[in-house]
């Protein structure tokens, strides 16, 4: 485990070779998902290998979480791990940071009943930070964090995004 200190000094170095050499900036990743016996899948992406399954009553295994677990999952500790990386980044330490993520959604749309949109309609999410940093250096981190989301950027800009935040100090 790094440090705020550690974590700086990586995207400080990433930053200045991205500044001397924006083509390194380009990157992609693939995801490999293989469907076995009705619906669960084993999903491969790098050295990573993941079971994605429904649940019984939707016609799966339930040998793992729904694609839908794992999208809100992916989405919370993105935005965990950006908080954290921010902080360090801007020198405001915060001791600890949960996100709890709620998305919403009408079932009708994947289903092509009504007419409805598939997919995240609202998606709310809880930050609970400890830090004895004030509270505008910790919303600097949140609100920068968010902006540069690279998972809530990928999020149509038609859903519906809102953020709690409780701030809570360090305890002696």
């Amino acid at each position: 485990m790094r440090g705020a200190e550690g974590i700086r000094e990586i995207y400080d170095r990433k930053m200045r070779v991205l500044k001397a050499k924006p083509s390194f900036a380009h990157a992609s990743g693939t995801s490999t998902a293989r469907l076995g016996d009705g619906l669960g899948c084993s999903v491969t992406s790098g050295s990573h290998q993941i079971e994605i399954d429904l649940p019984e009553a939707e016609g799966g295994a339930d040998r793992g979480p729904t694609p839908g677990q794992v999208m809100r999952s992916g989405l919370a500790a993105c935005l965990a791990m950006g908080y954290r990386l921010w902080g360090a980044r801007l020198g405001i330490v915060l001791d600890e940071v949960t996100v709890e993520m709620t998305c919403e959604l009408d079932a009708r749309g994947q289903l092509g009943i009504d007419g409805s949109p598939p997919g995240w309609q609202r998606v709310s999410w809880a930050v609970r930070v400890v830090s004895d940093a004030s509270e505008a250096d910790v919303r600097r981190v949140l609100d920068t964090a968010d902006r540069l989301s690279p998972m809530l950027a990928c999020l149509d800009r038609d859903i519906v995004q809102r953020r709690t935040v409780v701030l809570s100090a360090r305890r002696p």
